[in-house]
């Protein structure tokens, strides 16, 4: 696992530490139960649930009598033999119910098929009766009666309307200088490698272009440490949206695209860029919205075009 790949891993486990919810989900071990980081994934991102819902343990054989109490906010989680379901009250005066059930490879609604179609609702018999079918007798159980779905919508409405959506390539440079800045200096370093070996072989005159790549990476590692926006806009910022381009070719093949050189007046050279851009501006999209394995395979291109060309 590379640097950037383990930074990735990094932003997610701090995601998932920050919660409550993640922290009733782990064996003594601090190991995952089978099914939870499915589970998790869909309602963090899905189903916006806070990060600091109180739970509160009770044993399996209490189960059914909390499920009747449950309020249209609340949940029951259960850790089963094969896996992991989460359980909410659908409608409180029919008293019907649905779950998510996940095992260690995938997670699901749990359906059965009728002649109108998938049922996803069920009566409470039923749908403890499909659970235990499908990942497993319950092991521990824990309720809540709050999972603040409402109050994290509330707070990203909120939120947008007064933050700027991060989607631009000038928030993206300004938002991760401090990474960049670690990029630029792991990118001297190699360039500084190659210089070395260059000299060993005498190979003189190209370990000169060397000495002028890490001046130039010293400059933007200057320009980064200053909080010098309008300089970088010309040194750094080439090689980030060509970096962003790459990225989004790797992450989304299908959205196609053709490469074309493009002159940069910046830089004084041609720099790669895909036509549509379709595939970089998802990208573009996702990162603004945290996905920390889209930002990784940014900086990998960044710091391979920083050791190419600066």
């Amino acid at each position: 696992m590379n640097l950037f790949e383990s930074f990735a891993e990094l932003c997610e486990h701090v995601l998932l530490e920050a919660s409550t919810t993640f922290d009733i989900l782990k064996d003594p071990a601090g190991e995952w139960h089978p099914g939870a980081d499915e589970i998790m994934d869909h309602l963090m991102r899905q189903k916006t649930i806070k990060h600091d819902v109180q739970w509160t343990s009770i044993s399996p054989s209490e189960v059914r009598a909390q499920a009747k109490t449950l309020k249209t906010k609340g949940a029951i989680v259960l850790l089963c033999e094969r896996g992991t379901a989460w359980l909410t009250v659908y409608s409180i005066e029919y008293e019907s119910f649905q779950a998510y059930v996940g095992t260690t490879d995938k997670m699901w609604k749990l359906s059965l098929a009728n002649r109108y179609g998938p049922r996803i609702t069920f009566e409470l018999p039923e749908i403890l009766k499909l659970i235990k079918e499908n990942v497993g007798a319950i092991q521990k159980a824990f309720v809540t009666q709050d999972t603040g779905r409402g109050a994290v919508s509330g707070l990203r409405k909120k939120r947008a309307k007064v933050a700027p959506r991060e989607y631009s390539y000038d928030n993206v440079l300004l938002r991760f200088k401090p990474l960049w800045s670690k990029v630029v200096t792991q990118a001297m370093a190699d360039v500084k490698g190659f210089y070395m070996q260059l000299i060993k072989h005498d190979a003189y005159d190209k370990s000169q272009k060397k000495i002028k790549q890490v001046r130039r990476l010293r400059d933007i590692l200057d320009e980064l440490e200053a909080g010098d926006d309008k300089a970088l806009q010309k040194s750094l910022m080439p090689f980030l949206v060509t970096a962003v381009h790459m990225a989004g070719a790797h992450h989304y093949p299908e959205l196609g695209g053709k490469w074309e050189m493009v002159w940069n007046e910046g830089l004084y050279q041609n720099v790669p860029r895909l036509k549509p851009a379709t595939a970089a501006t998802q990208l573009l999209s996702d990162i603004g919205q945290g996905d920390s394995i889209k930002l990784g395979s940014v900086l990998a291109y960044l710091k391979q075009e920083l050791v190419k060309g600066a």
